[in-house]
């Protein structure tokens, strides 16, 4: 039989290349570039494609580089996603769309999916205005929200994990902000998680995927020097208050993933799970160290 079609946007970034990777043996899995800047070529060319599901993982991820172009954000965020969501609609194909824990403003903590979002920055409100025209536009779609996603890329830009095992391998400090609190998503138990969101079309709506854990940089920083057997002595505590950013970071917008996780009977990975795994790919052969830049989601 057939291997069933799926699109995945931003399958050249740090998301979209492990699912297109992981995913690719069980379905026909593409991952070509979709100008999600130019909406009306966007709906088209997944029109043409005519997947039966697409994850839509592509966006301007940066919260400061949106800060600084909230026009272009806005373009892509919310009217690319808006653009591939009509055109689910009209394939009638299943639809799973990343979102971020950055919708909310972080006075609170643990939020839940009834917890009203309030974004703080550009990118969580182009996120947030993204999800409403997802469920708008395609009301069978399943948006999910993850927190800084880590692990080793396969493409893209690196991740925070990537640089901060770069920086402290050429034994240079590393900051850490010790104020700020996040559940960490390991980017390697998100195939699995597709898989089961993907064979089930009836669940719909909005959804939390993020570790179990409430940390900051700093003990996720720690974490990662135990992990990999390099020293601690190179982390400098900071703090995110004495900072400047263009966009502004939320305190705490950690998040309690326990609907989803019932749902689809799959427990998130813990921290040690997950720097575990990166870890094992670490000494595959052929595996090598990212270039140190600037961090997915930092």
């Amino acid at each position: 039989m057939p291997r069933p079609k799926l699109l995945i946007t931003g399958a050249s970034g740090f998301i979209g290349s492990r699912l297109l990777k992981d995913l690719a043996p069980e379905w026909d899995a593409a991952g070509p570039r979709i100008e999600l800047c130019a909406p009306e070529q966007a709906e088209k060319a997944v029109l043409a494609l005519a997947p039966e599901a697409v994850v839509h993982a592509a966006a301007m991820a940066g919260p400061d580089e949106c800060q600084l172009q909230p026009e272009l954000a806005a373009r892509v965020n919310t009217d690319g996603a808006e653009a591939v969501a009509r055109a689910c609609r009209k394939l009638k194909a299943r639809l799973v769309f990343f979102s971020t824990d950055l919708v909310f403003d972080g006075r609170g903590s643990w939020y839940k999916e009834t917890d009203p979002p309030r974004p703080a920055s550009v990118y969580g409100g182009t996120k947030l205005a993204a999800e409403d025209a997802v469920r708008r536009e395609c009301p069978t779609a399943a948006v999910l929200r993850v927190a800084s996603v880590y692990g080793l890329a396969l493409a893209g830009r690196p991740s925070f994990l990537d640089t901060l095992l770069d920086k402290l391998s050429r034994e240079e400090k590393v900051p850490c902000f010790t104020d700020q609190w996040r559940t960490a998503t390991a980017c390697a138990q998100l195939p699995e998680l597709m898989r089961r969101l993907l064979r089930r079309p009836d669940l719909g709506g909005v959804f939390h995927w993020a570790g179990p854990e409430r940390m900051s940089r700093l003990e996720f920083s720690q974490a990662a020097c135990r992990a990999f057997g390099l020293p601690e002595s190179l982390l400098v505590p900071s703090r995110m208050a004495d900072a400047r950013f263009p966009a502004p970071r939320p305190r705490d917008t950690s998040l309690d993933s326990g609907k989803l996780s019932r749902l689809l009977e799959l427990r998130p990975w813990t921290l040690e799970q997950g720097l575990d795994q990166a870890r094992r790919a670490s000494e595959e052969p052929g595996a090598g160290p990212r270039p140190c830049g600037r961090a997915a989601g930092a």
